[in-house]
């Protein structure tokens, strides 16, 4: 069964503004881009047209996008663009071309900009444009597309870009392609059928798929005498059915659906023909490399799933194999055993609160001066900027502002480490200060806020609701000789 795969990338768009912010967040664009695709007609027959209809979604301020689109030239040909009305403004560039390494790969790429660079917003579930085609495979064949946002390394930076204001843009590093990675559609049988017949002469092997029927099927191998040589039963279209160990002869295949619908076709096989026989190996991400490590098969056709060489470095991702680009990611995209090759990786380490100090535990590798990312992984609180090495430290409130490990904590019963009092301690109303000249007392929480202040040995703390607080003292010349613990009930 040959398989139509579309798959959709995207990548950035540059334009000449005033200003532009790296992050759409910070200005009200929170949701992405997304295009909804639609297969038209529901049922799809061979020989007949078929489009690929885009709708949009949170399509709002859009300055530009582009996009490929892979396609099995094996299954599909004439593909044709057809813009919709009410939809873009400003031209949509198309050019159709073919992979270099593989000819039955099309590839078209599309590139629009809106007209005046203005932005552009469209009504959610409008139709921008159409992507037309033959169907040119077998019956049973899926329709399908999947996204990929860099096939072959074509576009490896997925962005769209949006219009904020007349002065500024934003980059949107995210686009959804809703319906990508899943079947929407198979060609249709309009009668009972073989599909996708194979014969091995030489391994003795017989494979087909069947459709247009009610389901189950049974197939029957019988010989010019209609004597039964192997009956099977088949429960899915899905499915491949394999009849093994055929001798050489001439032989009829029968098939019977659920209503007793029949069809019947006769097989020849013979002992003078040379086999294709390859051997293939599982293709888990459907990139065409396979598996080193799985396990193989010897067919004379490619079954769906598996490929003809065993290259693959990772088979659970696309985007790497030996024929992509590669990229600075930590990874080894092109298989050829170097990572990031060509590229200046550097760890970053994640700096949340943007005080220039990274979080230890959360390490990344990047090629270019990320905004999120610090070469300084010393930070104990990546989320409070003021809490970061060498920040001020306020002694005795229970944080480590500095980063140092350690907080300077007086006890609530100091008077063995000062030669003056604080008392009533706890108390409800006012606390007084005793043997000691001091300029000016404040007060401050656990989080370090300034409450009160006061010249006064009396201070009132009777408005402070219950809790742990900091009397700060400081002397007359402008140093803090004290810091301590008291409580309000």
């Amino acid at each position: 069964m040959k398989k139509l795969l579309f798959i959709v990338s995207f990548s950035i768009i540059c334009y000449s503004t005033n200003a532009q912010s790296d992050s759409c967040d910070s200005i009200g664009i929170t949701e992405p881009l997304n295009l909804i695709t639609q297969l038209i007609p529901d049922e799809i027959c061979l020989d007949h047209q078929a489009c690929l209809e885009f709708q949009v979604e949170n399509f709002k301020n859009v300055i530009g996008f582009q996009f490929t689109l892979e396609y099995d030239t094996s299954v599909i040909d004439n593909l044709l663009y057809t813009p919709s009305a009410g939809g873009l403004i400003g031209p949509l560039n198309t050019n159709i071309s073919f992979n270099n390494n593989d000819n039955r790969i099309g590839l078209a790429a599309f590139l629009w900009t809106n007209a005046n660079a203005l932005g552009q917003s469209i009504p959610d579930f409008t139709p921008i444009f159409k992507l037309c085609f033959d169907v040119i495979g077998e019956p049973n064949d899926n329709v399908s597309f999947t996204l990929n946002y860099s096939p072959n390394g074509v576009t490896p930076n997925p962005e769209v870009n949006y219009q904020t204001s007349p002065d500024s843009t934003c980059s949107k590093d995210i686009l959804l392609i809703n319906g990508a990675d899943k079947s929407v559609n198979r060609i249709c049988c309009p009668d009972l059928s073989f599909t996708n017949l194979s014969i091995c002469e030489e391994a003795g092997i017989l494979s087909f798929r069947s459709c247009g029927g009610v389901l189950p099927y049974r197939a029957t191998l019988s010989d010019e005498q209609d004597v039964e040589i192997i009956t099977t039963m088949v429960n899915s279209d899905l499915d491949t059915t394999f009849l093994k160990d055929i001798f050489v002869g001439d032989y009829n295949l029968e098939l019977i659906d659920a209503n007793n619908n029949t069809i019947k076709q006769s097989i020849s096989i013979a002992d003078n023909q040379s086999t294709n026989q390859q051997t293939y190996y599982i293709d888990n991400d459907m990139d065409g490399y396979g598996n080193p490590s799985s396990s193989s098969i010897e067919t004379c056709y490619k079954p769906i799933g598996y490929a003809n060489n065993a290259l693959d470095c990772n088979d659970n991702n696309p985007s790497i194999n030996p024929d992509a680009t590669e990229v600075c990611d930590g990874s080894d995209n092109n298989c050829d055993q170097n990572i990031d090759e060509g590229f200046n990786p550097i760890t970053y380490y994640t700096d949340n609160d943007g005080d220039g100090y990274g979080d230890p535990d959360k390490e990344f590798v990047s090629c270019d001066n990320p905004t999120d990312g610090s070469l300084d992984n010393t930070d104990c609180d990546d989320n409070n900027p003021d809490i970061y090495p060498g920040a001020t430290e306020i002694t005795g409130n229970g944080i480590d502002e500095n980063c140092d490990g350690n907080d300077t904590v007086t006890s609530i019963n100091s008077e063995d480490r000062h030669l003056f009092n604080v008392y009533p301690n706890p108390s409800d109303a006012y606390i007084v200060i005793e043997g000691v000249d001091f300029h000016h007392v404040f007060i401050t929480n656990l989080k370090g806020c300034t409450l009160s202040r006061s010249k006064l040995s009396r201070i009132n703390i009777d408005h402070l609701p219950t809790g742990l607080y900091f009397l700060h003292i400081i002397n007359m010349q402008g140093t803090i000789i004290d810091n301590h613990k008291i409580i309000k009930f």
